[in-house]
């Protein structure tokens, strides 16, 4: 099952590399990395979803960078106490691995 809620119309390619960014396991902290242990391969997800694959390394590295910020604003609401929410706090911990496979994304 997927979770389409951030979908949109547009490129295609947004949506597909923000499958591969959640889908990448190197993405996550070890200590989420077992939440997703029985997801599929991100690149079996692309292959799935038939959408050009052409820069697709720019597009996960896009996905990265998007949830990297989303998740340093309602961590800070969070932690401010503007919105409590403690999800953010494990989120936080992944925020460095997210950050270098967007970086080893378009560095290779």
């Amino acid at each position: 099952m997927l979770d389409w809620e951030g979908a949109h119309r547009g490129d295609a390619r947004v949506d597909v590399g923000w499958i591969a960014m959640i889908y990448d396991r190197a993405s996550w902290h070890p200590a989420q990395r077992p939440d997703i242990a029985a997801a599929p391969e991100p690149e079996d997800l692309v292959a799935a979803y038939g959408a050009p694959l052409c820069d697709l390394a720019w597009f996960r590295a896009l996905a990265g960078l998007r949830l990297a910020a989303l998740t340093a604003h309602y961590l800070r609401m969070h932690r401010t106490g503007q919105r409590p929410d403690a999800t953010w706090e494990a989120f936080g911990t992944s925020v460095p691995y997210i950050l270098g496979r967007a970086a080893a994304a378009v560095l290779g």
